[in-house]
């Protein structure tokens, strides 16, 4: 349901149980790396002609990260047997929830067409940076929602969702560099830079053949 909230709660959780560490840098990952299976799902319900532009990056980041998370699993060492932890997480489908990524979705339809207007793509641009940093769903399904009533083109629709699914991974490594112990942020950091990396590299592919 949310990547940067799986994040937050198992790097915090890796200072808890520094003998699960490893455990956590996979499952941090893993949750970053089925963010982009999720927001291609959601961009192909909405517009498949964006869905078939950006089809390429988010695959090769999704499968940059498969790849990681295989390999560091056959180097984590399996906790001892006595080792036991007791971890809770939130039901991510309250009410709650859906209503806040409602106003969230609200609020970056507002920024977003005040940028357009003011700033032309260029602040399209800007508002994915900046809103993806903390939600890439609201950033996707907004810019998705423009693409498919031609407020903006496909060139611009796509660099905004490779944009916003960038600075979501970068915001993720910030978050386990300053939450999660040295062990997690030993596996997690060059991860997520791999991922960003092969997503930098093919999203400029991509982009040059608009």
């Amino acid at each position: 349901a949310s990547s940067t909230a799986t994040t937050i709660s198992f790097s915090s959780a890796s200072r808890e149980n520094p003998e699960m560490a490893a455990q956590y840098a996979r499952a941090v990952i893993m949750a970053s790396t089925v963010m982009f299976p999720r927001i291609f799902i959601l961009i192909l319900v909405i517009h498949y002609p964006l869905a078939l532009k950006v089809a390429g990056p988010l695959g090769i980041m999704m499968a940059t990260g498969l790849i990681l998370i295989f390999f560091l699993g056959r180097r984590t060492p399996v906790p001892g047997g006595d080792t036991q932890t007791d971890f809770k997480i939130g039901n991510p489908l309250k009410l709650s929830t859906a209503v806040k990524f409602g106003l969230l979705f609200a609020v970056v339809l507002v920024v977003i067409d005040f940028a357009l207007n003011s700033l032309g793509t260029t602040g399209v641009y800007l508002t994915s940076l900046l809103t993806g940093l903390t939600d890439v769903d609201a950033i996707t399904l907004s810019v998705t929602r423009l693409a498919s009533n031609s407020q903006i083109n496909l060139q611009v629709a796509g660099a905004a969702v490779v944009a916003a699914a960038l600075t979501n991974t970068l915001s993720k490594g910030a978050i386990s560099y300053f939450s999660g112990t040295s062990e997690l942020r030993k596996r997690v950091l060059p991860a997520l830079g791999l991922i960003m990396l092969a997503g930098l590299v093919s999203g400029g592919i991509v982009l040059i053949q608009f």
